[in-house]
C-alpha cells in the first residue's frame, strides 16, 4: 500500500512502535502526507524520525483523524466554513473531496489534528443549532469528561449520562 515505486523495510522497535524505512522518495512524502491511515479501523500515527527515539518513554498526545459533521445543511459545505469548523475541533488538515464537491449530503468529512490532552468536543454550534460531531476510528471517546481513552460508563470524573449521551456513544 505504501511502496508504490519502490520497496520498504520495517522494523519493530518494541511497544507497539514500527520504523517504515521507504527506498523512494515519492512514497516517503505519500506515507508521510496521505493519511491518515488506519488499519483494522485503527489510526496509525505517523511521524518522522527522530534521534534518540525511545518506544518505552514516549506517548502519543496528537492524533490525525477523520471526523463527520452530520446533518449539517448543504449550504454550508464550503471549503473556508468547513475548514472554521474543523479547527474549533483541532487543526483541519484537509476537507473531503466529496464533501467539497457537494456530492455527499449525509455528512461532511473532515481530516483534523486532534489533541489527545485535550477534551474532546461532542458538539458544535452554527447559526444557534447544536450539530454533533462523529470521530471515525476512535472508539474510546468519552463525552462526559471529553477524552480520548474510556467510555462514559468508565468515567472517574463521571455525572449522569443523558440517554442522548448514552445513545450518542453506542451509535
Amino acid at each position: 500500500m505504501w511502496a508504490k515505486s519502490g520497496g520498504l523495510d520495517l522494523i519493530d522497535l518494541g511497544n507497539d512502535f514500527f520504523v517504515v524505512r521507504l527506498f523512494n522518495e515519492d512514497d516517503y512524502w505519500y506515507v508521510l502526507e496521505g493519511g491518515p491511515w488506519m488499519l483494522f479501523d485503527h489510526y496509525l500515527t505517523i511521524r518522522r524520525w527522530t534521534p534518540d527515539f525511545n518506544p518505552f518513554g514516549v506517548s502519543i498526545n496528537k492524533i490525525v483523524a477523520w471526523v463527520r459533521l452530520p446533518d449539517l445543511p448543504i449550504e454550508y459545505y464550503d471549503k473556508r466554513f468547513l475548514g472554521t469548523v474543523g479547527d474549533q475541533i483541532g487543526k483541519t488538515l484537509k476537507v473531503d473531496m466529496n464533501t467539497a464537491n457537494q456530492s455527499r449530503g449525509k455528512f461532511a468529512r473532515l481530516c483534523v489534528e486532534i489533541d489527545l490532552n485535550k477534551p474532546l468536543d461532542a458538539k458544535y454550534l452554527v447559526n444557534g443549532q447544536n450539530y454533533f460531531i462523529e470521530y471515525e476510528g476512535l472508539h474510546m471517546v468519552c463525552f462526559n469528561c471529553g477524552k480520548f481513552g474510556h467510555v462514559n460508563k468508565g468515567c472517574m470524573q463521571a455525572g449522569p449520562t443523558t440517554s442522548a449521551q448514552t445513545e450518542k456513544e453506542n451509535a
